[in-house]
Protein backbone atom coordinates (compact mmCIF):
# COMPACT_ATOMS: atom_id res chain seq x y z
CA UNK A 1 0.00 0.00 0.00
CA UNK A 2 3.03 2.27 -0.25
CA UNK A 3 2.06 5.70 -1.56
CA UNK A 4 -1.69 5.15 -1.45
CA UNK A 5 -2.16 8.25 0.71
CA UNK A 6 0.53 10.40 -0.89
CA UNK A 7 -0.35 14.07 -0.55
CA UNK A 8 -3.07 13.42 2.04
CA UNK A 9 -3.22 14.76 5.59
CA UNK A 10 -4.48 12.50 8.38
CA UNK A 11 -5.59 13.22 11.93
CA UNK A 12 -5.40 10.46 14.54
CA UNK A 13 -7.07 10.99 17.91
CA UNK A 14 -5.52 8.70 20.50
CA UNK A 15 -2.36 8.67 18.42
CA UNK A 16 0.24 8.29 21.18
CA UNK A 17 0.10 4.50 21.47
CA UNK A 18 -1.89 1.36 20.76
CA UNK A 19 -4.22 1.35 17.77
CA UNK A 20 -3.84 5.08 17.23
CA UNK A 21 -0.05 5.05 17.09
CA UNK A 22 -0.04 1.99 14.83
CA UNK A 23 -2.52 3.63 12.44
CA UNK A 24 -0.52 6.87 12.42
CA UNK A 25 2.66 5.00 11.48
CA UNK A 26 0.90 2.95 8.78
CA UNK A 27 -0.63 6.08 7.28
CA UNK A 28 2.78 7.73 7.16
CA UNK A 29 4.29 4.65 5.53
CA UNK A 30 1.56 4.96 2.90
CA UNK A 31 2.44 8.59 2.20
CA UNK A 32 0.27 10.69 4.53
CA UNK A 33 1.36 13.52 6.78
CA UNK A 34 -0.14 13.00 10.23
CA UNK A 35 -1.47 15.15 13.07
CA UNK A 36 -1.65 13.25 16.36
CA UNK A 37 -3.94 14.20 19.25
CA UNK A 38 -3.41 12.62 22.65
CA UNK A 39 -1.90 13.14 26.13
CA UNK A 40 -5.06 13.95 28.09
CA UNK A 41 -4.63 15.47 31.53
CA UNK A 42 -6.63 14.80 34.67
CA UNK A 43 -8.13 11.37 34.00
CA UNK A 44 -8.84 9.79 37.37
CA UNK A 45 -10.33 6.39 36.60
CA UNK A 46 -7.97 4.27 34.43
CA UNK A 47 -6.01 1.64 36.36
CA UNK A 48 -3.19 1.97 33.84
CA UNK A 49 -1.00 4.99 33.03
CA UNK A 50 -2.61 6.97 30.21
CA UNK A 51 -0.44 8.16 27.36
CA UNK A 52 1.61 11.24 28.10
CA UNK A 53 3.66 13.79 26.24
CA UNK A 54 6.69 11.48 25.91
CA UNK A 55 4.65 8.76 24.19
CA UNK A 56 2.97 11.30 21.95
CA UNK A 57 6.34 12.64 20.83
CA UNK A 58 7.68 9.10 20.33
CA UNK A 59 4.73 8.32 18.05
CA UNK A 60 5.38 11.53 16.12
CA UNK A 61 9.07 10.64 15.82
CA UNK A 62 8.13 7.27 14.31
CA UNK A 63 6.02 9.09 11.73
CA UNK A 64 8.87 11.47 10.89
CA UNK A 65 11.25 8.53 10.48
CA UNK A 66 9.21 7.52 7.42
CA UNK A 67 9.96 10.87 5.82
CA UNK A 68 6.48 12.28 6.43
CA UNK A 69 5.52 15.27 8.56
CA UNK A 70 4.09 14.82 12.05
CA UNK A 71 2.27 17.35 14.22
CA UNK A 72 1.83 16.08 17.79
CA UNK A 73 -0.74 18.05 19.77
CA UNK A 74 -1.37 17.46 23.47
CA UNK A 75 -5.16 17.60 23.48
CA UNK A 76 -7.86 16.03 25.61
CA UNK A 77 -10.69 15.25 23.19
CA UNK A 78 -13.19 15.82 26.02
CA UNK A 79 -12.25 19.51 25.97
CA UNK A 80 -14.22 21.14 23.15
CA UNK A 81 -12.24 24.37 23.18
CA UNK A 82 -8.95 22.44 23.09
CA UNK A 83 -10.19 20.34 20.16
CA UNK A 84 -11.20 23.47 18.26
CA UNK A 85 -7.76 25.01 18.83
CA UNK A 86 -6.06 21.78 17.75
CA UNK A 87 -8.04 21.57 14.52
CA UNK A 88 -7.20 25.18 13.74
CA UNK A 89 -3.51 24.18 13.94
CA UNK A 90 -3.81 21.19 11.64
CA UNK A 91 -5.38 22.89 8.64
CA UNK A 92 -7.45 20.85 6.14
CA UNK A 93 -7.75 17.15 6.98
CA UNK A 94 -8.48 14.35 4.49
CA UNK A 95 -8.34 11.24 6.67
CA UNK A 96 -9.49 10.78 10.27
CA UNK A 97 -8.99 7.95 12.77
CA UNK A 98 -10.79 8.28 16.10
CA UNK A 99 -9.16 5.80 18.47
CA UNK A 100 -9.37 7.54 21.85
CA UNK A 101 -10.98 5.45 24.57
CA UNK A 102 -10.73 4.06 28.11
CA UNK A 103 -11.15 0.65 29.72
CA UNK A 104 -12.16 0.74 33.40
CA UNK A 105 -14.16 -2.40 34.33
CA UNK A 106 -16.63 -1.86 37.17
CA UNK A 107 -20.10 -3.13 38.06
CA UNK A 108 -22.92 -0.69 37.42
CA UNK A 109 -23.97 -0.58 41.06
CA UNK A 110 -20.44 0.31 42.10
CA UNK A 111 -19.74 2.75 39.28
CA UNK A 112 -18.92 6.31 40.25
CA UNK A 113 -20.06 9.39 38.37
CA UNK A 114 -16.44 9.97 37.39
CA UNK A 115 -16.02 6.48 35.94
CA UNK A 116 -19.14 6.89 33.83
CA UNK A 117 -18.37 10.46 32.80
CA UNK A 118 -14.73 9.90 31.82
CA UNK A 119 -15.54 6.89 29.65
CA UNK A 120 -18.53 8.43 27.90
CA UNK A 121 -16.83 11.82 27.55
CA UNK A 122 -13.74 10.30 25.94
CA UNK A 123 -15.33 7.86 23.50
CA UNK A 124 -18.67 9.48 22.62
CA UNK A 125 -18.35 13.17 23.40
CA UNK A 126 -14.71 13.21 22.27
CA UNK A 127 -15.71 11.76 18.92
CA UNK A 128 -18.46 14.34 18.60
CA UNK A 129 -16.07 17.15 19.44
CA UNK A 130 -13.57 16.15 16.76
CA UNK A 131 -16.17 15.44 14.06
CA UNK A 132 -18.05 18.67 14.67
CA UNK A 133 -14.88 20.66 14.06
CA UNK A 134 -13.83 18.71 10.97
CA UNK A 135 -17.03 17.96 9.06
CA UNK A 136 -17.93 21.49 7.83
CA UNK A 137 -14.52 21.95 6.16
CA UNK A 138 -14.73 18.48 4.64
CA UNK A 139 -18.15 19.30 3.19
CA UNK A 140 -16.89 22.59 1.76
CA UNK A 141 -13.73 20.92 0.45
CA UNK A 142 -13.04 17.66 -1.31
CA UNK A 143 -14.70 15.32 1.20
CA UNK A 144 -12.80 12.85 3.34
CA UNK A 145 -12.65 9.47 5.03
CA UNK A 146 -13.36 8.85 8.72
CA UNK A 147 -12.99 5.67 10.78
CA UNK A 148 -13.98 5.26 14.43
CA UNK A 149 -12.22 2.44 16.30
CA UNK A 150 -14.39 1.13 19.15
CA UNK A 151 -14.62 -1.84 21.45
CA UNK A 152 -17.04 -4.50 20.32
CA UNK A 153 -18.89 -4.04 23.59
CA UNK A 154 -20.78 -1.51 21.49
CA UNK A 155 -22.31 -4.46 19.58
CA UNK A 156 -23.64 -6.36 22.61
CA UNK A 157 -23.93 -6.15 26.39
CA UNK A 158 -20.79 -6.66 28.44
CA UNK A 159 -20.53 -7.30 32.19
CA UNK A 160 -18.58 -4.64 34.11
CA UNK A 161 -18.36 -2.51 30.95
CA UNK A 162 -21.80 -0.94 30.74
CA UNK A 163 -20.27 2.54 30.43
CA UNK A 164 -17.90 1.42 27.66
CA UNK A 165 -20.69 -0.44 25.84
CA UNK A 166 -23.02 2.56 26.09
CA UNK A 167 -20.35 4.96 24.84
CA UNK A 168 -19.40 2.73 21.90
CA UNK A 169 -23.05 2.02 21.07
CA UNK A 170 -23.70 5.76 21.02
CA UNK A 171 -20.61 6.40 18.92
CA UNK A 172 -21.84 3.88 16.34
CA UNK A 173 -25.09 5.82 16.17
CA UNK A 174 -23.14 9.04 15.79
CA UNK A 175 -21.06 7.58 12.95
CA UNK A 176 -24.08 6.22 11.10
CA UNK A 177 -25.94 9.52 11.42
CA UNK A 178 -22.98 11.56 10.18
CA UNK A 179 -22.62 9.08 7.31
CA UNK A 180 -26.21 9.78 6.24
CA UNK A 181 -25.75 13.53 6.56
CA UNK A 182 -22.56 13.61 4.50
CA UNK A 183 -23.10 10.82 1.95
CA UNK A 184 -23.54 13.28 -0.92
CA UNK A 185 -20.52 15.39 0.10
CA UNK A 186 -17.80 12.88 -0.75
CA UNK A 187 -17.37 11.81 2.88
CA UNK A 188 -17.31 8.19 4.10
CA UNK A 189 -17.75 7.43 7.80
CA UNK A 190 -17.25 3.87 9.04
CA UNK A 191 -16.58 1.98 12.27
CA UNK A 192 -14.19 -0.79 13.23
CA UNK A 193 -15.18 -2.72 16.37
CA UNK A 194 -12.49 -4.87 17.96
CA UNK A 195 -12.50 -7.51 20.63
CA UNK A 196 -9.73 -7.44 23.23
CA UNK A 197 -6.31 -6.15 22.18
CA UNK A 198 -3.04 -6.87 23.95
CA UNK A 199 -2.42 -3.24 24.92
CA UNK A 200 -1.72 -1.41 28.22
CA UNK A 201 -5.45 -0.75 28.68
CA UNK A 202 -6.06 -4.50 29.07
CA UNK A 203 -2.99 -5.16 31.23
CA UNK A 204 -4.69 -4.56 34.59
CA UNK A 205 -6.12 -6.85 37.31
CA UNK A 206 -9.57 -5.34 36.75
CA UNK A 207 -9.50 -6.24 33.05
CA UNK A 208 -8.19 -9.73 33.78
CA UNK A 209 -11.02 -10.28 36.26
CA UNK A 210 -13.60 -8.93 33.82
CA UNK A 211 -12.40 -11.18 31.01
CA UNK A 212 -12.16 -14.29 33.21
CA UNK A 213 -15.41 -13.50 35.05
CA UNK A 214 -13.57 -14.17 38.30
CA UNK A 215 -12.21 -11.91 41.02
CA UNK A 216 -8.47 -12.25 41.50
CA UNK A 217 -7.89 -13.71 38.03
CA UNK A 218 -4.46 -13.27 36.49
CA UNK A 219 -3.33 -12.46 32.98
CA UNK A 220 -3.19 -16.11 31.87
CA UNK A 221 -6.63 -16.80 33.37
CA UNK A 222 -7.99 -13.93 31.28
CA UNK A 223 -6.24 -15.11 28.14
CA UNK A 224 -7.59 -18.64 28.61
CA UNK A 225 -11.14 -17.32 29.10
CA UNK A 226 -10.85 -15.26 25.94
CA UNK A 227 -9.58 -18.22 23.94
CA UNK A 228 -12.59 -20.24 25.10
CA UNK A 229 -15.04 -17.42 24.37
CA UNK A 230 -13.80 -16.54 20.88
CA UNK A 231 -14.85 -18.93 18.09
CA UNK A 232 -11.37 -18.53 16.59
CA UNK A 233 -9.86 -19.70 19.92
CA UNK A 234 -7.41 -16.80 20.09
CA UNK A 235 -7.24 -14.46 23.07
CA UNK A 236 -6.40 -11.23 21.30
CA UNK A 237 -6.91 -9.68 17.89
CA UNK A 238 -3.54 -8.89 16.26
CA UNK A 239 -3.03 -5.15 16.17
CA UNK A 240 -1.91 -5.31 12.54
CA UNK A 241 -5.28 -6.77 11.48
CA UNK A 242 -7.04 -3.76 12.99
CA UNK A 243 -4.66 -1.35 11.27
CA UNK A 244 -5.10 -3.07 7.90
CA UNK A 245 -8.87 -2.77 8.23
CA UNK A 246 -8.74 0.90 9.17
CA UNK A 247 -6.49 1.72 6.21
CA UNK A 248 -8.72 -0.26 3.87
CA UNK A 249 -11.75 1.78 4.94
CA UNK A 250 -9.79 5.02 4.58
CA UNK A 251 -8.81 4.14 1.06
CA UNK A 252 -10.20 1.67 -1.39
CA UNK A 253 -14.00 1.61 -0.98
CA UNK A 254 -14.33 5.41 -1.14
CA UNK A 255 -17.72 6.95 -0.42
CA UNK A 256 -19.46 3.86 -1.85
CA UNK A 257 -18.98 2.30 1.59
CA UNK A 258 -20.23 4.54 4.39
CA UNK A 259 -22.16 3.95 7.60
CA UNK A 260 -20.79 0.43 7.96
CA UNK A 261 -19.53 -1.38 11.05
CA UNK A 262 -16.73 -3.90 10.51
CA UNK A 263 -16.02 -6.38 13.32
CA UNK A 264 -12.51 -7.63 14.06
CA UNK A 265 -13.49 -10.00 16.83
CA UNK A 266 -11.90 -13.45 16.44
CA UNK A 267 -15.34 -14.66 15.36
CA UNK A 268 -17.29 -13.27 18.32
CA UNK A 269 -19.41 -11.14 15.98
CA UNK A 270 -20.86 -14.38 14.56
CA UNK A 271 -22.87 -14.53 17.79
CA UNK A 272 -24.47 -11.11 17.26
CA UNK A 273 -28.23 -11.24 16.76
CA UNK A 274 -27.98 -9.32 13.47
Amino acid sequence: MSGEFEGRVALVAGGARGVGAACALALAESGADVALLDAPAGLATPAYPVAGAAELEASAAAVRATGRSALPIACDVRDRAAVRTAIERTGPIDLVVLAAGLRTPVALGEMSDTQWDETVDTTLNGGFNVLRELIPAMIDGDGGRIVLVLGDEGRRGAPLLSHQAAAAWGAIGLAKSVAVETADAGIAVNVVCTTELDTPAFDTPASWAQAARADGAGAEDAAHALRVRHPRSEAFVPLERVVETVLFLLGRPGEAMTGSVVDISNGLSALNSV
